[in-house]
């Protein structure tokens, strides 16, 4: 029995220094990669978190929070998400669906009473599921005119988010209801404000309730980050602009259902650990039949506001989303088969390098912790006396 005590001592003590020794590798890669994106795209800003087994392993940030400026980027800094909010409003439904307040499959005609006298006829067979799904036939974006809108409280959003919805539904739709994948704005905006007619309480106010306070996520908010945070950065004209957050550098709050979350990158984590864990039936706050729903693709490998694909280098599904305002860049990626969350963000809008650089820096370490979890995990051997 001694025998087996110390053997289990010196096994348990090889372990922890096998993971502190494999965290302290990937902590030293994200570092490095952050750096080499930086220097070798220009990006102003970056910034960078691993979790395995539910435990930060890695968290880092390279470059400065505004060009020309000297303030370097800091780990608890706020970021701006663009789409990837779309993945909460799908959360969001998801608990309204599991709570019993909607359906998936109730049609816009049912959901919003005040409006379907007014809809043109293509659009009384449109779900839930096809708005979070892209296959309600939705146009990709609002008017242009629509970005010049700027309503101030959640209530004065509301009612303009319903004015210009409005202006879509009394049009005919671009498709029929699940015929075609058309990557839509302006249908996970209808999505979010289905939520706050069904409940009658403001998108930004149920998201509070229903995601942001219970999963944690304290520096959630909506709009470019403000105060002591890193700036967006609009290229134009070959040229990089800092974008004062004051000054309107976003789309409109119309939109906040669609792309305009912000939040740290500890809490995006902490997000993507919940994603992380519903799909593997860990924790409750859903039900597994919601968490299922969310993330069985429909077309386009996409599911309810999140990708949902088969990759070799993943280890099999790789759960994401990715977004920019054209001024900031933000990619979620969850990989249940290897219990791992990664994030990153950039305050630059050049998101085409960022999102190059970010999916090349994930998929190499993603390959070099699996190598070292096959090569160098320490035997445990016989447990026998």
């Amino acid at each position: 029995m001694a025998y087996r005590y110390i053997l289990a001592v010196i096994i348990s003590g090889l372990l922890m220094l096998y993971a502190a020794q494999a965290d302290l590798a990937s902590q030293t890669r994200l570092e490095s990669g952050l750096a080499e994106a930086v220097a070798d795209t220009g990006l102003v800003g970056v910034g960078g978190i691993i979790l395995q087994n539910g435990e930060v392993i890695a968290l880092a940030v390279d470059g400065v929070r505004r060009k020309g400026k000297t303030n370097r980027i800091e780990t608890d800094d706020l970021w701006h998400l663009g789409s990837v909010t779309k993945s909460m409003t799908g959360m969001l439904i998801g608990r309204l669906v599991d709570e019993g307040v909607v359906t998936y499959d109730q049609p816009l005609t049912e959901l919003l009473p005040e409006l379907a006298a007014e809809m043109d006829p293509g659009w009384q067979g449109v779900t839930l599921h096809h708005l979070m799904t892209h296959t309600a036939g939705m146009p990709a974006n609002f008017p242009v005119t629509t970005q010049f809108i700027w309503p101030d409280t959640p209530e004065e959003i509301r009612a303009a988010r319903r004015k210009a919805l409005r202006a879509i539904l009394v049009k005919a739709p671009k498709a029929e209801a699940g015929d075609a994948f058309l990557y839509s704005n302006a249908g996970i905006t209808l999505a979010g404000h289905v939520a706050e007619e069904v409940t009658d309480t403001p998108y930004e106010t149920l998201m509070a309730q229903k995601v942001f306070v219970p999963l944690g996520l304290e520096t959630a908010g909506f709009g470019p980050p403000l105060g002591d945070n890193p700036w967006g950065h609009a290229t134009r004209f070959f040229l990089t602009f800092a974008m004062d957050p004051t000054d309107k550098a976003d789309n409109t709050p119309i939109m906040n259902p669609a792309g305009r979350a912000h939040m740290s990158l500890q809490d995006l984590g902490t997000f993507g650990q919940v994603v992380l864990d519903g799909h593997l039936g860990r924790g409750d706050y859903m039900s597994s039949e919601i968490w299922q729903k969310l993330h069985t693709p429909v077309l386009d490998e996409y599911a309810h506001g999140l990708g949902v694909m088969q990759r070799e280098w993943a280890g099999g599904t790789l759960i994401w989303h990715n977004g920019t305002n054209t001024m900031w860049y933000a990619l979620l990626l969850v990989f249940p088969e290897k219990d791992i969350v990664m994030a990153f963000t950039s305050n630059d809008g050049k998101f085409r390098d960022a999102e190059q650089a970010f999916f090349s820096l994930a998929r190499a370490i993603v390959t070099e912790m699996s190598e070292e979890t096959a090569t160098e995990s320490p035997q445990t051997g016989s447990m026998e006396d």
